[in-house]
């Protein structure tokens, strides 16, 4: 009887085991919320060699769609003609939130030389036209103007 009893209790106990293995293999999933206004700062930034540069800072504001308090998180990836920028939070399969709209705002700063500022800036697949001012220098007085794209599905 005593065996049955172990044996059973070794089951429930790897069954259980098994149970949290599984859970941490799916905790989170990516949900991005739309972006309302996209604007532009220059601001003074140290590089790697000790030098002070000019860098452009993007205040990005927008709305989640629920009430949920979590981190937002961000990744950047710079290409010819495009920058990428995705900003999103990690929610788990097991919350549930509260439907809100709420705001929110962050900043990131590109990490492209000013000369390379690209034409296009896509933030949550949503695409930004960048207009910078005409001439040979940038001053900071002159910030870009950003213009959202609406993009067709090809037919």
């Amino acid at each position: 009887m005593q065996k049955k009893w172990l044996i059973l209790l070794l089951m429930m106990f790897g069954i259980g085991v098994m149970a949290v293995m599984a859970q941490d293999d799916a905790t989170t999933f990516r949900v991005w919320s739309p972006i309302d206004t996209l604007t532009a700062d220059w601001v003074e930034v140290t590089n790697d060699d000790d030098e002070d540069i000019l860098a452009l800072e993007l205040t990005i504001e927008g709305h989640h769609t629920d009430a949920c308090e979590l981190e937002l998180m961000i990744e950047q990836a710079s290409y010819e003609n495009n920058i990428d920028i995705q900003v999103y939070r990690e929610l788990s399969p097991a919350m549930t939130c509260l439907r809100d709209d709420t705001p929110f705002e962050t900043t990131i700063i590109l990490d492209v030389p000013l000369s390379e500022i690209p034409s296009h800036i896509t933030i949550n697949d949503q695409v930004w036209q960048v207009t910078l001012s005409e001439g040979d220098t940038i001053s900071t007085d002159d910030l870009p103007t950003f213009e959202e794209m609406t993009l067709v599905t090809a037919v």
